[in-house]
């Protein structure tokens, strides 16, 4: 029985790309704990740190100490809190969109955006290395779908020339190149295109609100800067009508309980205030990237992101290994998460990382790459 499942894993260990959980004792931005071993944490798209911030963290206990564990029904039914309709507004208001969809997953609410928002008569470009819940998204919809190379706008241009009309997805911060796109370069292909700014808001732009404010249509996640859980859609209120009456995905789900949203709704106005944060983190990613020029290490991204290109899955594998005997973590990012001949180490850079930590990250990579 399940012979055939047997044989896929097989597979994936001769080639390399076998994964395995790693329990986590305890959990922070900088330092994760493995057992009682503590590592060095470059993992962590935590960004702010809000998950070793004490004092905030206390005041979500108590803001939240009375409220309930669950909602014991999706937001059709009886789910629907007004607490929930409040945060909508608050951020429709705040991102300068018409109107805004709470979802419980980032992953959940772009298979329900991106499978149900298009017909059959439209076309669609999307970057090659658009997040998995985007492409899953836009394969299971009826629009005609087409890839261009990542992050070129050429590739864009050439590939949608014969269109007069279409759409764009992308991220404007990718999650594992972390390269990033922008409102000026996307206009020269269209003005129809849609944003996915999981690793941007809460970091990027004034006040954390992101790198684009041209977006058709624009995407966020709370399980990043802002340190929880859980996604949100901007967008025209057609839109919002049409996910409500037509998602399974969203029609069907439990909604998320009142604890959660009451925490949620105090750390949107906490996150969109921590300038201090966001200026130590752009700080830490400047010296970053000049530490690595200094010791010639080649690496993709400007931002809290960076990758560094490996040879081979095989010489990925090697230099995650040779990090985690020293008590650092990195994520070796493989097929299928990039493509097969595309491994790369992800680093993930967060306002509590110091110099000193840079320095030690940088110096055993060099060692781990000769």
């Amino acid at each position: 029985m399940f012979k055939h499942l047997e044989y896929s894993l097989i597979s994936r260990q001769e080639q390399y790309l076998y994964r395995k959980l790693k329990t986590i004792t305890k959990p922070s931005d900088r330092y994760a704990y493995i057992g009682k071993t503590r590592y060095l944490n470059f993992t962590s798209n935590d960004y702010l740190g809000l998950t070793s911030d004490k004092k905030f963290r206390s005041h979500l206990d108590e803001l939240t100490k009375d409220r309930n564990y669950g909602s014991s029904a999706s937001r059709l039914v009886s789910g629907n809190l007004s607490i929930i309709n409040d945060i909508e507004e608050k951020l429709a208001e705040m991102y300068n969109y018409e109107s805004a969809l709470l979802f419980n997953s980032g992953y959940q609410l772009n298979i329900a955006t991106f499978k149900h928002l298009f017909s059959n008569k439209d076309k669609v470009f999307y970057d090659k290395q658009s997040h998995n819940s985007i492409v899953n998204g836009l394969k299971q919809s009826e629009a005609t779908i087409r890839s261009y190379r990542h992050c070129d706008i050429q590739s864009l241009l050439k590939k949608s020339k014969s269109f007069e009309d279409f759409y764009i997805v992308t991220e404007s911060l990718f999650s594992m190149s972390g390269k990033s796109v922008n409102d000026v370069d996307l206009l020269r292909a269209s003005h129809k295109f849609i944003v996915d700014e999981a690793h941007a808001v809460g970091v990027l732009g004034q006040n954390g609100l992101g790198l684009t404010n041209k977006a058709v249509i624009k995407i966020g996640t709370f399980g990043k800067a802002y340190g929880l859980f859980g996604g949100f859609l901007l967008c025209p209120k057609v839109v919002k009508d049409y996910l409500i009456n037509f998602a399974e995905e969203l029609i069907y789900t439990t909604a998320l309980p009142e604890k959660y949203f009451y925490a949620l709704d105090s750390t949107i106005e906490y996150v969109h205030s921590q300038d201090c944060k966001r200026e130590k983190l752009a700080s830490i990613v400047d010296y970053a990237k000049h530490t690595l020029k200094k010791y010639i290490i080649k690496y993709t991204g400007k931002h809290q992101i960076i990758s560094i290109p490996m040879d081979s899955i095989r010489s990925c594998n090697q230099v995650y290994e040779s990090l985690y005997k020293s008590n650092i973590l990195v994520l070796p990012a493989k097929y299928p998460t990039v493509d097969y001949n595309k491994a790369m180490l992800r680093i993930s850079l967060t306002s509590n990382h110091t110099t000193e930590d840079v320095n030690v990250l940088i110096k055993a990579l060099k060692e781990a790459l000769k």
